[in-house]
């Protein structure tokens, strides 16, 4: 056989030996370590929060685009069956009355509280009032009003304060006065994020400004096991990134520490074992890392990615991609396991993760690079000697 040939027969083998096994090195199942998928719910609903209480996992929704035209509840015991859906509370007929940014709040004494806003579309009114309601054993209580605050800011997140308070978290668009037609008119140039605590008596203080960039959003506000209040909000001045500030009553602050992880995180808490964990969204996936003291963090975990086409549905309010993660919400249980809701638009998800769960599958991660290697190792060889007889049959 001539020379030609052989070369031939020399760059198959070879092409054939590389191709076999980088197909085979970067060819595994989807794997999210520690996580089982329990639920998939097809409803056009927005989870807001959620809270394990009482042996129940409890997660309370909206509905409408903005504003929120429905605030319901529901719960599951096992993750797999949910009870049926109770609205709390509705738009008024009028649209005039609206409500929005439900949030559970477990108090220190474990009373669950349900906290929401409430507003008025109106010219005239420039104020919002900040609600909550108790459970009891028949359900949520009365509705009590603890606070009115002007409309330039938006209430976010709540949390406790070490002294039976709590401090809530909000957008704030600084009122910049300007004139349009010979009118004095209030614009807002830009986003802030401010922090205002109340005593067990909700007697509040004056807000206190965390952020002054040209961007800043709320994430969380969270009390830990140590007393100290921590206050994470994302900025895009000078870069776009998470930062957060601490406090042990909620009046005084620290400056803002070091930028961390990613931006698009959706949680961060403290677990029953002290260690912190966060949640952050990025492209069509949702990650969590997690940290023994909230500054040093891990590498991301993979908790969920679309692994289908996007789909686009419209409908009265626009389009909207289907399949894709648009907001990431999560819960601890009493026995350690983690609970996250994952809106992805027309429908959620529930997972469920345990440590436990995670080791036995790492194991099987290593087991399957293991497998691969050995496999690979055998392609190379059978590939090798095939060439070699090759070689020496034609020369």
């Amino acid at each position: 056989m001539n020379k030609t040939l052989i070369n031939i027969i020399q760059v198959l083998a070879i092409f054939v030996l590389f191709l076999s096994v980088f197909t085979y090195l970067n060819t595994q199942k989807s794997f999210f370590p520690g996580w089982t998928e329990l639920d998939k719910s097809r409803e056009w609903i927005s989870p807001e929060s959620l809270v394990f209480h009482d042996g129940k996992l409890w997660l309370i929704y909206t509905k409408g685009p903005f504003e929120e035209e429905e605030i319901g509840i529901r719960y599951t015991e096992d993750g797999i069956k949910w009870s049926p859906s109770q609205v709390l509370l509705t738009e008024s007929k009028e649209g005039s009355l609206y409500y929005g940014t439900p949030r559970w709040l477990k108090r220190l004494n474990g009373d669950l509280w349900l906290v929401w806003f409430s507003g008025v579309r109106s010219l005239g009114i420039q104020s919002r009032t900040l609600h909550y309601s108790k459970l009891e054993e028949d359900g949520f209580g009365v509705s009590h009003e603890i606070h009115q605050y002007s409309t330039d800011y938006y209430f976010d997140s709540v949390a406790n304060t070490p002294d039976g308070g709590v401090v809530i978290m909000m957008e704030y668009w600084p009122p910049d006065y300007i004139t349009v037609n010979g009118r004095l008119v209030t614009a807002h140039s830009f986003t802030s994020c401010a922090v205002q605590s109340a005593n067990e008596n909700m007697e509040w203080d004056q807000p206190i400004i965390l952020s002054e960039t040209d961007y800043a959003k709320p994430i969380e506000i969270y009390l830990d096991s140590e007393r100290v209040i921590w206050a994470l909000y994302e900025e895009s001045d000078p870069k776009e990134g998470v930062c957060f500030q601490t406090s042990e009553d909620g009046i005084l602050w620290s400056g803002p520490r070091r930028r961390f992880i990613e931006p698009r995180v959706t949680s961060f808490f403290q677990r029953h074992n002290g260690e912190y964990v966060a949640f952050f969204l990025e492209d069509d996936s949702a990650y969590m890392m997690m940290s023994p003291d909230g500054y040093k963090w891990s590498n991301p975990h993979l908790v969920y990615r679309n692994q289908k086409p996007y789909e686009i549905v419209e409908d009265k309010y626009g389009e909207y991609i289907i399949g894709e993660p648009y907001d990431l919400i999560v819960t601890e249980s009493d026995d350690g396991a983690l609970w996250a809701v994952i809106d992805c638009g027309e429908f959620f998800l529930l997972k469920k993760y345990s440590d436990e769960q995670n080791v036995e599958d790492l194991k099987e991660v290593r087991n399957f690079h293991m497998k691969n290697g050995e496999v690979a190792c055998g392609i190379a060889g059978i590939t090798g000697v095939t060439l070699l007889f090759l070689r020496k049959r034609f020369e």
